[in-house]
């Protein structure tokens, strides 16, 4: 499947079917940032409300972007936000602040997305716990999969990123 966004602060795929990554650092920049809001609206519109998917989100460092673009991430949210209570079987975010874990936690307790949220510190947890958020369950070998495929993913863009 093809990547997008890879290079720019962000990359998403398609692990298989029905698992999106999308991975976003601290080289994103405004620009990049805006590419990634453009391609998500498109993403989410385009996607099938009667496909539902598991979405996982690793975001390894505290961005620099303040409250201008949380509004801008937002409003894409909020404009699918029915769509999205239909088509997320789950989302997960991986983040290795606690803090960061801990606000988001109560943020999702506070004001639950319509679709069940899990805030974790690895990429393994995320996966185990989107399975679970599957029907039909994939079985261990297709977790172990994700994990590998991510894996893999992620040292190729890291790779690609430092040539």
């Amino acid at each position: 499947m093809q990547t997008q966004g890879a290079g720019r602060g962000w990359f998403s795929e398609w692990l298989d079917e029905r698992v999106l990554v999308t991975y976003v650092d601290r080289n994103l920049t405004v620009q990049s940032f805006d590419e990634f809001l453009q391609w998500l609206d498109r993403d989410i519109r385009l996607w099938p409300a009667d496909q539902p998917r598991a979405v996982f989100y690793e975001v390894p460092t505290r961005s620099d972007f303040g409250p201008k673009f949380r509004k801008a991430l937002a409003e894409v949210l909020n404009r699918h936000k029915e769509k999205l209570k239909l088509c997320t079987a789950g989302y997960a975010l991986v983040t290795s602040s606690a803090i960061i874990r801990g606000v988001l936690t109560a943020t999702f307790w506070i004001a639950p997305p319509g679709y069940p949220t899990h805030v974790c510190k690895t990429p393994e947890e995320a996966f185990q716990w989107l399975a679970q958020c599957l029907e039909p369950a994939p079985d261990s070998e297709a977790v172990e999969r994700w994990v590998a495929s991510y894996t893999h993913l992620r040292r190729r863009i890291d790779l690609s990123e430092s040539a």
